[in-house]
């Protein structure tokens, strides 16, 4: 009966899984996908930027996302200047 018992024992402990606590959610940067556990220790990236803090979309390489591109006159000689301009027309 002791065997047995033993037997049971050692089965029950070898096949349970330790838990690991970390980003779950896919969409996270930092998603951990052998967390078992979420722990909220998510983060994601900004809005028009990937996980590095790099512009998903700049056609001009500027460094300034197309989608935060702001277009006009940024001569500050001319009349017309516009000062939350950040791309200059051509």
């Amino acid at each position: 009966m002791r065997l047995l018992l033993l037997s049971f024992s050692i089965l029950l402990f070898s096949t349970t899984y330790s838990q690991s606590t970390g980003c779950t959610d896919t969409e996270a940067c930092n998603y951990d996908d052998a967390a078992t556990d979420d722990d909220g220790s998510c983060w994601y990236a900004e809005m028009y930027y990937n996980c590095d803090g790099n512009c998903i979309n700049d056609t001009d390489g500027d460094g300034v996302c197309d989608e935060l591109e702001i277009s006009g006159c940024t001569d500050p000689k001319s009349c017309n200047t516009e000062f939350a301009t950040n791309r200059t027309l051509n």
